[in-house]
């Protein structure tokens, strides 16, 4: 029906089918829209969609006021079909798309679609124009019909964003950079973006209407991150002149954008992303992520390889809390620091009240309130507790007590809650990972020595399409049996599942730990016990300077556990010689067998009198003769004492207290290391201070260029992130780290601010070099000038 016929929505259409080829930056059906090399005559589609939208530029705002989706949509599809030709990076497509004036048309754009003045105010203004053809007065336009066109435009801008910021990914040299400098009005750009954070900072959410505060913020993301881009090729300084115009809205997106640089194909590209929500300052992840520098640092690739792993790790985790975080439960995320705390302090403040109150336990309360009520107050003092605290204030502790370890078990519930929410899924998840990964290795290792031993023989049997061996021979009957019995293996399946997972948890230390603890707050509970509490006082453990403690102990444990042993002999073997040679000289009911002596030796020979405690006082001996070969043996008794206080009092004692100090100071030297290391090396790409200190600062490196948090921050963004919209870039460092976690996407010992000292030097050299050749052209024409005119002078003569 040609009354009904819409050029636009069909235009539109085709628009969407081109774009759809560019999806997944596919380079040779990207190069089909700019030339077709196998047809009779080329057509060039990316030439005649920007011809399409400058058609549409002049009435573009019209469309936008009367609602017209047909016309509004096909410039939207059209920006972001040339958008998506040009990623990968496509640097044919970039060069073809330059020259035709792309950019002068986006200034167009920028400068006629603004938004409605005065949004939220009760007088919302709105020059817009129903289909229909009937204008209504400004005071009756609905908020719906208000967002819906500012929603119009807001896609609109963003997409011509898209358009622009796709000519700079991947850009070898600074030709079509500078076209944008010289073409664009930056100064709309920044009026732009000053708009969307004025919008932004006071959004009205509305009940109705189609415009968010995120597709604003996104709109000025866009403009920020093009405006930094481009202001790495702008020698004059006039881009950033522009961004400081306006330190409010400057430092708003600036907080919410994040800038890494990836390495592709051995080639230096700059990555500017949107900060998720939580990661911005003051946001639930905006914290130190110290684990992620817990790696290896003599080995580059290896310290690299362990801190993609690190990200990876804390990606999975941060995604799996971020949906707990939307929750009702964010609680159980967001404040279980908190309620750890909470928990120690609350026994720390429970053990307090026992002590303070004399708290006793039953037996000793029912003995003391027999011996206070048949001694009376003025009774037997020695019983050492008084009629007023028995029935006065003992009454109170057990009251209070039993009222704590109620509130005590509460907060072990809600611990537990929280765990076994938030905590539980992820030790099941690395888990399962840590089980498919071994297997995956596994089966390559299978799998290679496979292929060694059928190498060169039927090679031509199977396909090899995409990791997956398809065989030539037809199936085989028995496959279609070994189908019809998958239904009956997923029962064992769900099985074999269901005792991993109670594996996994059985098996973790931190579950057991969380049991253990609500188990001490039930136990409190039920059997009116508040000392069960004192399990919460082991939280002390996990703070750094307790951990430090227990790391040396336990690094060493067992060169001290080999020293115990070995004193333990060195006492057996002087418990022999004692029995044999000094028996007589013992204690009475001390040593009159080898167990009651073993016993009495491993109770008292180990502390700071050593063997001494279990010997008899004896008197010194009157004369040598008496020291000798006197009935108490003097001399053999004292070197027999004085051997055994040497050698595990003094001499085993101070191996192993040497054994704790020495882990200290290792682990404080290692500490140490890290932290210098922090301090003289980049962690991300490993170049030294010096080189950096020499243009734009290590300080300023490590906060702006290569911020270890902000990779953290893109990978969580990419992991958020549909992959059908994802740049080149994006895509590519995405297909590098999941699932194979490959690093080298990472840059390594070099930066655009090393690379820009560079390529000045080089144009300082050529200058140089330029200026003495014409020197010397000017010397040269000097030279000739004089013979012309001594030439001239000698003819005049003649």
């Amino acid at each position: 029906d040609a009354a009904k016929f819409d050029p636009h929505l069909y235009t539109t259409e085709a628009i969407k089918m081109m774009r759809r080829l560019c999806t997944g930056q596919h380079r040779a059906l990207q190069d089909i829209l700019r030339v077709q090399r196998l047809n009779r005559e080329t057509v060039d589609l990316l030439n005649d969609v920007y011809r399409y939208m400058t058609a549409l530029e002049p009435g573009i705002k019209k469309a936008i006021e009367q609602g017209d989706d047909s016309i509004v949509e096909g410039a939207i599809r059209g920006w972001l079909m040339l958008a998506d030709a040009m990623q990968g990076p496509n640097f044919d497509n970039q060069s073809s798309l330059s020259k035709t004036g792309i950019v002068d048309l986006a200034d167009r754009i920028y400068s006629k679609i603004r938004y409605t003045a005065e949004r939220g105010g009760r007088a919302r203004k709105a020059v817009v124009k129903f289909k229909a053809g009937s204008v209504a007065p400004e005071e009756q336009r609905s908020a719906e019909v208000l967002d819906r066109v500012d929603d119009f435009r807001c896609r609109l801008k963003t997409a011509v964003t898209t358009c622009l910021s796709s000519f700079l990914e991947g850009v070898q040299d600074d030709a079509i950079p500078r076209q944008m400098i010289m073409t664009a009005q930056w100064t709309n750009i920044m009026a732009q973006m000053v708009q969307c954070y004025e919008m932004a900072s006071s959004f009205e959410v509305l009940s109705v209407g189609t415009l968010t505060k995120d597709s604003v913020v996104q709109e000025g993301l866009g403009y920020y991150a093009l405006m930094r881009n481009v202001s790495s090729f702008d020698d004059q300084g006039s881009i950033d002149r522009v961004l400081s115009s306006h330190k409010r809205a400057e430092a708003y997106f600036q907080a919410r954008t994040g800038y890494v640089e990836i390495s592709r194909n051995d080639t230096l590209e700059r990555l500017f992303f949107r900060l998720p929500d939580n990661c911005v300052a003051g946001g639930p992840l905006d914290k130190p992520f110290s684990e992620m520098y817990e790696t290896e640092r003599e080995d580059a690739d290896k310290k690299n390889k362990e801190y993609l792993e690190h990200m990876v790790r804390l990606v999975d985790r941060e995604r799996f809390h971020a949906g707990i975080r939307e929750s009702y439960l964010a609680f159980t995320v967001n404040q279980w620091d908190q309620l750890c705390s909470l928990t120690f302090w609350w026994g720390v403040f429970l053990h307090c009240v026992l002590i303070l109150g004399g708290y006793m336990l039953p037996d000793q309360e029912n003995e003391a309130a027999a011996l206070v009520e048949f001694g009376g107050d003025d009774g037997d003092h020695d019983v050492g507790i008084g009629f007023t605290f028995m029935f006065g204030v003992l009454p109170y502790t057990n009251l209070c007590a039993r009222y704590m370890c109620y509130c005590y078990l509460g907060l072990c519930v809600l611990r537990a809650l929280s765990f076994f929410w938030a905590e539980c899924p992820l030790i099941v998840m690395e888990s399962t990972s840590a089980a498919e990964e071994q297997l995956e290795k596994d089966g390559d290792g299978e799998e290679a020595a496979s292929n060694e031993e059928d190498d060169g023989e039927d090679q031509d049997e199977a396909l090899l399409i995409r990791g997956y061996v398809v065989s030539k021979e037809p199936p085989n009957v028995l496959d279609q049996d070994d189908d019809d019995n998958d239904g009956a293996n997923k029962p064992q399946g769900a099985v074999a599942n269901a005792l991993s997972t109670l594996t996994a948890l059985v098996t973790s230390p931190k579950v057991v730990y969380e049991v253990l603890f609500v188990l001490s707050g039930v136990l409190s509970v039920v059997l009116s016990q508040p000392l069960f509490s004192v399990f919460s006082l082991f939280e002390l453990c996990f703070w750094s300077g307790s951990k430090t403690v227990i790391d040396a102990i336990r690094f060493n444990l067992g060169k001290m556990m080999q020293t115990m042993l070995l004193g333990l002999l060195t006492m057996y073997i002087w418990m022999i010689l004692g029995m044999v040679l000094l028996r007589k000289q013992h204690n009475d009911e001390m040593c009159n067998n080898m167990f009651q002596c073993f016993m009495a030796y491993l109770y008292l020979s180990i502390r700071d009198n050593g063997v001494k405690e279990v010997l008899r006082e004896f008197d010194p001996p009157r004369n040598i003769v008496e020291a000798f070969i006197g009935q108490d043996l003097f001399i053999l008794a004292i070197f027999w004492d004085i051997t055994y206080w040497l050698l595990f009092i003094l001499i085993l004692v101070a191996i192993i207290t040497g054994i704790v100090i020495d882990a200290f100071g290792g682990m404080r030297e290692a500490k140490e290391a890290d932290e210098s290391d922090l301090k003289a090396n980049c962690f991300v790409c490993n170049l030294a201070r010096f080189p950096l200190d020499q243009s734009v600062g290590f300080d300023h490196h490590v906060r702006v260029e290569h911020n270890p948090r902000w990779y953290l921050f893109f990978l969580m963004y990419l992991r958020g992130k549909a992959e059908t919209q994802m740049t080149g870039q994006e895509r590519y460092v995405f297909d590098r780290v999941w699932p194979s976690q490959d690093y080298r996407w990472l840059p390594r010992e070099t930066t655009f601010s090393l690379k820009e000292e560079d390529s000045q030097g080089d144009v300082i050299q050529t200058v140089q070099a330029q200026v003495q050749n014409i020197e010397s052209n000017v010397e040269q024409l000097a030279t000739a000038i004089a013979r012309i005119e001594d030439h001239l002078a000698q003819s005049r003569q003649q």
